[in-house]
């Protein structure tokens, strides 16, 4: 199986989708003014980080700062400091525990605001800010990146409400959906397109065979993404003749192994 050949249409799609936070990162980082803010949204494990830090890497080098994971209402505010300069990228990946504190929403709602000028404050003075070398109010001219799994994986209403009036002030992206055969279709992409199990160093054909491994078991897989390639990857280099063994004990659910 050639699943290049097989899926030639759906990568050309593909491509396409990829192109455009391409674009949009390029123009970020020439003019912040062009484009201000840029929300990808789809479920996790699709390559929205993987995407966005390969053009980042390509287009703002020295120029963006990544965050994962929570962020208090304080770093997020420093690190917009940090990226305030025409052409800079504060790249928030997944950092959606912001939305729980109004306070963060109004924060990113004034970086990211579509207005001539943009001054974000900080209310209360703090001896952190004055540690970090903060003002309690500054012009904000960079641009800002939201990797979200908002809607597909978390349905925290109260988020997906907050995280509305900042789609409002930014362009939006769609990535993947949760269909079972685009987001296969989206890890072949990701794997014989983007190359990006390159570290590996398998061979066109092993790449193949470890996808056909999880086309063949996709009823007994929870959930298909770039980490259940990733998973299976680090099995069948761990041993290559009983890995077929170890991943079905330890990648699928479901299954009569009597």
């Amino acid at each position: 199986m050639n699943y290049k050949n097989t899926f030639a249409a759906d990568f050309e799609r593909l491509d396409k989708n990829y192109a455009k936070p391409d674009a949009f990162i390029s123009e970020m980082a020439k003019n912040s003014d062009t484009i201000r803010a840029l929300i990808l949204q789809g479920p996790p494990g699709v390559g929205k980080t993987h995407s966005v830090e390969q053009s980042l890497k390509k287009h703002a080098a020295g120029r963006y700062q990544l965050i994962n994971g929570k962020v208090t209402n304080l770093s997020l505010y420093g690190s917009l400091y940090n990226a305030s300069s025409n052409g800079h990228i504060l790249f928030l990946d997944d950092c959606d525990t912001f939305l729980n504190d109004v306070t963060g929403v109004n924060i990113l709602k004034a970086a990211m605001d579509t207005k001539p000028e943009r001054e974000i404050h900080w209310e209360s003075g703090t001896h952190y800010l004055k540690a970090m070398g903060v003002p309690t109010s500054f012009k904000f001219n960079g641009s800002v990146i939201l990797n979200t799994n908002i809607g597909y994986d978390n349905h925290n209403k109260k988020y997906i409400s907050r995280l509305s009036a900042l789609q409002d002030r930014a362009l939006v992206i769609t990535i993947s959906d949760t269909d079972p055969d685009r987001l296969f279709k989206q890890v072949c992409y990701m794997v014989l397109v983007q190359d990006m199990l390159r570290n590996y160093k398998f061979s066109t054909l092993e790449k193949n065979m470890l996808l056909k491994w999880i086309d063949d078991n996709r009823d007994y897989i929870n959930r298909i993404s770039l980490r259940t390639i990733i998973k299976l990857s680090n099995i069948y280099s761990a041993d290559k003749n009983s890995w077929k063994d170890m991943a079905e004990q330890g990648l699928l659910s479901g299954v009569d192994y009597a």
